[in-house]
């Protein structure tokens, strides 16, 4: 399907909302950036491009996992949502809610990726 976003685009910010906008196998290549449930607070140093940009790398299922991101996966990959379920259940809350966030991201990549 052709790119309904121009070739070269740098998307900057939370990838989920970009990724929904764009067409199914438009995308050549992703490059990305996520976080990596460290528990740990990352600031930006002073002198960088991103000055004053700061990040929490906690993860809580009731503040950070949002009700459609679940009812989409269970819909659509329910053996995914059985690991984030089991994560949830078996390691922490943190993990559970890290890993669907994570989830959701990675299932849109795959459909604007094209098969090639």
């Amino acid at each position: 399907m052709d790119a309904n976003w121009q070739n070269r685009t740098l998307f900057h910010g939370d990838n989920l909302k970009f990724l929904r906008a764009m067409n199914s196998d438009s995308v050549d290549l992703i490059a990305t950036d996520p976080p990596f449930n460290k528990g740990r607070d990352f600031h930006a140093t002073p002198d960088s491009l991103a000055a004053g940009a700061k990040f929490q790398d906690r993860w809580s299922w009731e503040r950070d996992v949002h009700e459609s991101w679940t009812d989409q996966i269970a819909d659509d990959h329910p053996r995914p949502l059985a690991v984030i379920e089991s994560a949830h259940a078996a390691h922490s809350d943190g993990m559970g809610a890290f890993l669907c966030f994570m989830a959701v991201r990675l299932l849109a990549m795959r459909r604007v990726l094209k098969p090639t």
